[in-house]
């Protein structure tokens, strides 16, 4: 007989598999799991006592159950509706093979699910968290009898009575001393978990735990599933506990202290539970996690690199740290670039930043932290420095397709209301249509993020959209008059626009486009939320506002019965004046049959109130004065609020001369000159 075949003859060893079951202990957990389901459209206390049942079978085997794929879905089902007191017991079970439950690929996720629930038993009684029958049945272990309590008191009974009361409820452990004894595990083997693909995510759990922040869950995009998931596995909320903040601390400085820590900025499992300590120390102290940022700051290096060498490229990825080139890395400089002091930003960009933003902006992975570098800009002379910086390559920054910055550069600009009317002339330089004949078209050419030449190119303009507006519904036809789609970037940055002091460039360009083109942006997805912008601005004039509404008097039907277009309706209504009310809802009043039987435009004709304004003129306009004032009323009370976290924000830059210095800025003004004049030379 051939060797080959009588090695695959052979059986296999005695050594079962991880995650094996009998088949008689899964048909057990398969009934159980059916039964629950019923059980909870029953009573209450049926289903606590059956659940209760489950888990005392499931401790004789929870490790080779809870390894089991299939079986430990089963048990993941049992604690959504488990109460306290199973969670309690399922945590003990845990914590009698901790190690397994941290490293396992099955039971991490159910040791994960239990601690997002586990803060609901912290404030629980004690007495009612601990299983009776398993408390008698330790007291029988250690020898104890009902009888003993009616000992003479000699030795022997009294060691027996010293035994009973370790057994009960006053003696054991509450959950928060259970939980406190985990995170001593946890710190134990901190340096092995935190580079665990299973046990990084317990770190990362119960440092909210011990923080008693909720759990950002990024799963909620990842289908219906993962939706249920993460609502019905939400971290309970606890009271707080001094105890869990010094853990927390502890775990945070253990980590910090760790020899190689600069290797775990670029570890993917570990990167993140430092990025977790950053949002967390933030969160709970900001004079505490600002000084935490820049320890980090300076673990990374970022303080420590040798200045730009004047006769390397611009684009020269020698200029930038190894860590911003990194794509785990550089996800923890953006997080410490939101978090960090105004202070420790400024030396930071002096330091890592300053005459390589270049170099930033054309690498892909740096190119995403450019965007918070420029975000986190404190006051008007720090601006000019970075627009001097970037301003000559805006064009070559769009054609890399990096977005973000020049989206970054418009918000600043409109922040600060500096620069704005540099930025729109540098945006009609790169789009090429910076003749008067040609800036007709500049918000076409911004929604397709496209050049005049590529945009108007009779090879490339030959493919229209089709979007869904009110002439496909209406007509049946599928042609768009917009040659190409809306881009994302483009909408956002036109938005951005029509919000600076003087639009008056972007706003003639948007008067000069035909009605069948406003009335496709109107009824597009993206299209929608720039005329929102449009009448909500208050840079644009009541006239062109008006005036643009007259183009659409005729096309309002069309552009109520369309999905978008109705949502673009109903945006523009608020900030229309009564008269404009008026006139529109007199348009589409006349054709009200036809509105309410249409599944989109029966939302304008009830949120527009036309049946009243039918019935009687005077109670609509009463009625639509009425609504104008509260929304006037809850705008004040929302501008208060800005203000007052706008005043907060000017306190922390006075507190920082380095923000208001101009000799550091005047510093800066002639290398961005150098940099023009190489660029022309070029």
């Amino acid at each position: 007989m051939n060797p080959k075949h009588r090695m695959k003859d052979q059986k296999p060893s005695n050594k079962s598999k991880k995650g094996s079951l009998s088949e008689d202990t899964m048909s057990y957990y398969k009934r159980a799991y059916q039964n629950f389901k019923q059980e909870t459209c029953q009573d209450p206390e049926n289903k606590s006592i059956f659940l209760l049942n489950v888990l005392r079978q499931l401790k004789t085997e929870v490790v080779p159950v809870c390894q089991n794929q299939t079986a430990s879905h089963y048990v993941e089902t049992f604690l959504k509706n488990a109460e306290p007191k199973h969670l309690f017991y399922m945590w003990q079970m845990i914590c009698s093979n901790r190690m397994e439950f941290c490293t396992d690929r099955c039971t991490s996720h159910i040791m994960h699910k239990t601690l997002l629930l586990l803060p609901s038993t912290f404030d629980a009684d004690p007495a009612e968290l601990h299983d009776e029958e398993e408390i008698k049945g330790n007291a029988e272990d250690n020898g104890v009898s009902d009888d003993d309590d009616d000992g003479d008191g000699d030795g022997d009974g009294g060691k027996r009575k010293g035994k009973k009361k370790a057994g009960s409820k006053k003696g054991s452990a509450s959950a928060r001393e259970s939980f406190l004894q985990f995170c001593e595990f946890l710190d134990d083997n901190i340096e092995t978990f935190i580079t665990d693909v299973y046990a990084s995510h317990i770190v990362r759990v119960s440092l909210h735990i011990l923080a008693n922040k909720p759990v950002k869950d990024t799963t909620t995009t990842k289908g219906q599933k993962f939706q249920k998931d993460a609502k019905d596995f939400q971290l309970k909320i606890a009271n707080e506990d001094e105890n869990f903040i010094k853990w927390f601390f502890k775990i945070s400085k253990h980590i910090c202290a760790l020899e190689n820590i600069y290797s775990y900025f670029t570890h993917k499992l570990a990167n993140p539970v430092i990025q977790v300590l950053v949002q967390l120390t933030m969160e709970l102290d900001q004079d505490i996690g600002r000084k935490f940022c820049s320890r980090i700051i300076k673990l990374c290096g970022f303080l420590d690199i040798p200045p730009v060498d004047p006769d390397t490229a611009l684009i020269d990825s020698s200029r930038l740290p190894d860590l911003m080139m990194n794509p785990v890395a550089s996800y923890l400089a953006e997080e410490l670039l939101r978090s960090c002091s105004n202070s420790a930003y400024l030396t930071w960009y002096e330091c890592s930043f300053k005459d390589r933003l270049i170099a930033y902006a054309v690498n892909g992975v740096s190119s995403y932290v450019l965007h918070l570098v420029i975000d986190r800009c404190v006051n008007k002379g720090m601006l000019k420095v970075i627009y001097a910086e970037l301003e000559p390559y805006i064009e070559d920054i769009l054609a890399l397709n990096h977005m973000g910055i020049i989206k970054s550069l418009a918000n600043i600009c409109q922040k600060f209301g500096c620069k704005q009317k540099k930025f729109v002339n540098s945006l009609l330089n790169a789009f090429h249509c910076s003749e008067e004949e040609k800036r007709k078209d500049f918000v076409l050419l911004l929604l397709a993020m496209k050049t005049y030449d590529i945009y108007f190119d009779s090879d490339g303009a030959g493919t229209n959209t089709v979007s869904e507006t009110a002439d496909n519904i209406l007509s049946g036809s599928q042609h768009s008059s917009l040659s190409h789609p809306i881009d994302i970037h483009g909408s956002m940055l036109v938005q951005t626009l029509l919000t600076f002091s003087n639009p008056q460039i972007i706003v003639s360009s948007f008067l000069k486009l035909s009605a069948e083109i406003l009335l496709d942006l109107a009824c597009d997805f993206q299209g929608q939320h720039i005329m929102k912008q449009f009448f909500e601005s208050a840079s644009v004039s009541d006239k062109d506002k008006d005036d643009l509404l007259n183009m659409f008097y005729p096309m309002l039907l069309r552009m109520a019965c369309s999905k978008f277009g109705s949502r673009t309706c109903q945006s523009m209504w608020p900030n229309f004046n009564i008269d404009q009310r008026v006139r529109v809802a007199g348009i589409l009043a006349k054709q009200s049959l036809h509105l309410r039987q249409h599944w989109y435009g029966a939302f304008v004709f009830h949120n527009f109130q036309l049946q009243l304004f039918m019935n009687s003129n005077k109670r609509w306009r009463m009625s639509q004065s009425s609504k104008a004032k509260k929304r006037k009323i809850f705008a004040d009370i929302l501008d208060k609020n800005k203000a007052v976290m706008v005043s907060n924000e000017d306190k922390e830059e006075e507190e920082m001369k380095q923000c208001d210095e101009e000799p550091s800025i005047g510093k800066g003004q002639p290398k961005s000159k150098k940099l023009k004049s190489s660029n022309s030379g070029k």
